[in-house]
């Protein structure tokens, strides 16, 4: 994100910022399968208590 700002230019930052979020996103979801897998119901009441990436947001 940073180079995209450096840059000032909105399409360098959106190209620098949406595969590194969509890698995120899915390493996200890879590892919470393997928690639920490992912790059950305990790692699933957990997850629903806090968020994912973003405090107070996802």
């Amino acid at each position: 994100m940073g180079l995209g700002l450096f840059l000032n230019n909105w399409f360098s930052l959106f190209i620098a910022f949406v595969p590194t979020f969509s890698a995120f996103l899915y390493r996200i979801k890879v590892e919470e399968q393997a928690l639920i897998q490992q912790f059950g119901n305990e790692y699933l009441e957990y997850k629903r208590k806090t968020k994912k990436l973003i405090p107070f947001v996802y």
